[in-house]
Parts: structure tokens; C-alpha cells; sequence
């Protein structure tokens, strides 16, 4: 009699004799009664496989090819961590420890200075990442020798061949007539333009 229940009759007592003979009756555990019976894991008796309970009565549990949504966020059903779903039921993204397309490494942490940055990139000069590791002293990603770090991330010293533009403010005079007029900036204020408020 494994897997069966029993049906019983319940209602008000009453006095009296009884003749005749009885018989038990059976019934055949039903998935989606709303009832966990027999071997059923669960039973929440509506007719959706994407939430905790599926239709066949099982646990929805990561590789089932059903996505719960309150904890998966894709289930494929194999075992391919790099196929658009891990094997953990999670979309890839960087940081995850796993190498997906379009990145160059994923070490899952948070450090910049190890081999691996938190972009899942190779480090390099110009990434703006100083990486002592690899010999640079500065790196401020911009593609001018015209500033304090130079573009092979090496600062920029007297000696280099490179003319350092000076760091310190300037002032510029300009004469119109019996006018004068004098502006005070930085180089990089100078080089990019400024608006003609000479005071």
C-alpha cells in the first residue's frame, strides 16, 4: 500500500447498530492537489515551473532548465560555465572568476595592481592604473607627452628631451590702445582657450 492515503468520512456521532460489511478506499497521491503526498518534494498546486515548486512537484533547483527567479537568474541545464549562463544559475559578468567573452582575465576581486584589473583587463600603460608591478611610476591614460607623466609612464623630467610645459600659473598681459588687460592661468588654461574676460 505504499504511496496511497486513505479516505475518511467525518461527521457527527450517533447511536444505534450498524449491519452490513465496510471496505477502506483508496486514492492515488495527485501533484498539484496543493497537498505534498507520496514522493513529491513539494506541491503548490498552480501550473507554473518557474517559481520553487515545479509542475512535476520537484524542487526547482539550478540545472533544471526551469529558472526560479527568486534565485536564479538563467538556468541552461549544462554544465558550460561560458555559454551566456553559469553554472551557478547567474548571467556572467566581470568579477565572477570566470573568463567570458570580451574579457582578457577575471581574478574576482577588487584589486587593480595584481595582474588583472576590475575591468577583467590586462594591465598596460595608458589604462590609467599605475602598475609598479610592471615598472611604471605614473600613468595618467592620456596620449600626451605634454604633461607630468609621459605616454611610456615615466614622469616627465628635465633631461628627457621632452619640453614640459610649466606647471605654475602664468599671466598674460594684452594691450589695446590705452587699455591693458592681464589674464592669469594655468598653461593647460592657455593651450585649450579661455574666454575673453581679461580684467
Amino acid at each position: 500500500m505504499a504511496d496511497k492515503q486513505g479516505l475518511v468520512l467525518a461527521g457527527s456521532p450517533i447511536t444505534g447498530s450498524l449491519n452490513g460489511s465496510a471496505s477502506a478506499a483508496w486514492v492515488t497521491p495527485q501533484c498539484g492537489n496543493g497537498m505534498i503526498e507520496g514522493a513529491e518534494q513539494c506541491d503548490d498546486g498552480n501550473m507554473n515551473s518557474n517559481d520553487a515548486c515545479t509542475n512535476a512537484c520537484k524542487t526547482n533547483v539550478c540545472g533544471d532548465q526551469l529558472v526560479n527567479p527568486d534565485a536564479e537568474e538563467c538556468d541552461d541545464g549544462n554544465p558550460v560555465n561560458t555559454d551566456g549562463c553559469t553554472n551557478d544559475c547567474h548571467l556572467p559578468r566581470c568579477g565572477d572568476h570566470i573568463v567570458q567573452s570580451g574579457e582578457a582575465c577575471d581574478d574576482g576581486n577588487l584589486v587593480d595592481t595584481d595582474g588583472c584589473t576590475t575591468g577583467c583587463a590586462l594591465p598596460q600603460c595608458g589604462d590609467g592604473i599605475v602598475q609598479p608591478a610592471n615598472g611604471e611610476t605614473c600613468d595618467d591614460g592620456n596620449p600626451s607627452d605634454q604633461d607630468d607623466c609621459k605616454t611610456n609612464c615615466q614622469p616627465n623630467v628635465c633631461g628627457d628631451g621632452i619640453l614640459e610645459p610649466p606647471t605654475q600659473p602664468m599671466t598674460l598681459q594684452v594691450v589695446l590702445g590705452n587699455d591693458a588687460f592681464q589674464k592669469t592661468a594655468t598653461w593647460e588654461e592657455f593651450r585649450s582657450g579661455w574666454k575673453t574676460d581679461f580684467q
